[in-house]
């Protein structure tokens, strides 16, 4: 949930009679999720974690706050204790009373701009003049879901829409999300970490920046309420964790600004899925560290970007290619010879030194990695001995300031330049990794805008 709140509630321990007036805050912007109320609610010291509290707030809604660190907020004198218990998890909609009661079947998920990137919309609107008249005809029709499948979570696109009340103004949202079900029971985090997080990082890799999850909301067969028609309902528990969010939130984007869309690649969704927690298992240091300078660039320095985009084609490469300048055999076989004549002193040393001698340097990952790159990114980067010799002796005095390779390194201007074709260039080898066509790549990140900058470095 992106939107923040507050609530006042009474709150208390499970097995426990104390009952405690506090107010509940999640402010995501803010990274804020915490309960403050008066008074403690164990005896004991003044820092305590606490498995378990649960609340009923003053517009009815039960919550549990899971894996709380509670500690003494204030004590002042004359005057109230004060504490503050920041949970990992909340639940809004039910009180549970124990950890294993915390399983669920069911789940949906949707994250900011979720519709942008499915590609597909309910609306069908027809214009027509006649006779000096102007006829508007706005029409909806659920569009036909995608079905897909994680391990054994059956997920499948879905779409809401909002109707306005009756009034001069007309104001229909259309929200689309995904809906996961699975046979067996699993609990919160196996949901986020499995389906959520799978998909989510896949459309972090296709829009190009950081996607805050909207919502969760998740569903157990055994809690709900049984009404007087006798059909059993369950009850949709919403989930709220501090994730870090970044404001502002990013901008939506156009259909054509995308390397696809979910419909686009619906008869194929199966195979690409399977292909990205391939993908994901096997570059997962890469992928991960690629993530985080997406979503970081405002933070980071110009040089730091860099760096990290370095360290990203250098770690895919390392874990793609096993390929080295000699057979590992004889390249042993020749270090054990080198160890031989070495001082017993030095041997350990010399050796750590040379531990690593027979891998490929970044230099010859570079070009290796150029060869795999779509055409039009090719054309970016223009001359690859030049681009490959720039990146490296940049690298080399970033990390380790030698003066005399300084005046090869490139200019703030020339590495932001670099930077924005590295970024395309981790984008586009994962891309291929997990099966998109080499035509689409080539036609949709082959075209980005490499920024000019004026340099303000002394000359």
């Amino acid at each position: 949930m992106l939107e923040p709140f507050e609530t006042m509630g009474q709150w208390w321990i499970p097995g426990s009679k104390d009952v405690f007036s506090g107010t509940f805050r999640y402010i995501p912007q803010e990274e804020v999720l915490e309960l403050k109320f008066i008074g403690k609610l164990e005896k004991g010291p003044i820092i305590k974690n606490i498995k378990i509290i649960n609340g009923l707030t003053v517009g009815g809604q039960y919550m549990t706050l899971l894996n709380c660190f509670a500690y003494m907020d204030s004590l002042r004198a004359p005057g109230y204790i004060t504490t503050k218990a920041i949970p990992q998890f909340v639940f809004v909609g039910f009180c549970f009373k124990t950890i294993e009661e915390i399983t669920f079947n069911k789940a949906t998920y949707s994250c900011y701009n979720n519709e942008d990137f499915m590609g597909e919309s309910g609306f069908k609107s027809e214009h027509i003049i006649k006779d000096n008249k102007v006829e508007y005809d706005l029409s909806y029709k659920y569009p036909e879901p995608i079905n897909f499948k994680i391990e054994d979570f059956d997920i499948s696109t879905t779409w809401q829409i909002t109707w306005p009340s009756i009034g001069p103004e007309i104001d229909i949202q259309e929200k689309a999300g995904f809906a996961i079900k699975s046979s067996k029971c699993h609990t919160h985090i196996e949901f986020l970490n499995t389906p959520i997080t799978r998909v989510n990082t896949l459309l972090e890799i296709i829009i190009g920046e950081r996607v805050p999850i909207r919502e969760v909301t998740l569903i157990s067969e055994k809690i709900g309420r049984t009404f007087n028609d006798g059909e059993f309902y369950t009850q949709p528990i919403s989930l709220l964790w501090n994730q870090t969010i970044s404001y502002p939130l990013p901008k939506r984007k156009a259909p054509f600004e995308l390397v696809f869309s979910f419909y686009e690649i619906k008869n194929e969704i199966n195979n690409i899925i399977q292909k990205w927690h391939e993908t994901h298992q096997r570059y997962k240091s890469a992928i991960g560290l690629f993530l985080t300078v997406q979503r970081m660039r405002r933070e980071l320095s110009v040089e730091q970007t860099f760096l990290n985009l370095c360290r990203v084609l250098e770690v895919y490469h390392r874990l793609k290619s096993s390929e080295t300048y000699i057979e590992p055999e004889k390249y042993e076989h020749l270090l054990e010879n080198i160890i031989g004549v070495v001082p017993k002193e030095h041997k350990k040393y010399i050796r750590q030194r040379l531990q690593y001698g027979n891998e490929l340097t970044l230099r010859k990952r570079l070009k290796m990695i150029y060869d795999l790159l779509p055409q039009k990114i090719q054309e970016k980067i223009e001359n690859k001995d030049i681009f490959c010799e720039k990146v490296v002796n940049s690298r080399n005095y970033l990390t380790h300031f030698d003066e005399n390779i300084k005046p090869l390194k490139l200019s703030s201007d020339e590495m932001l330049k670099y930077g924005t074709i590295m970024i395309n260039m981790c984008k586009a080898l994962f891309l291929l990794e997990i099966g998109i066509p080499y035509e689409k790549i080539n036609q949709k990140l082959g075209d980005f805008y490499i920024p000019e900058t004026i340099s303000f470095e002394e000359k």
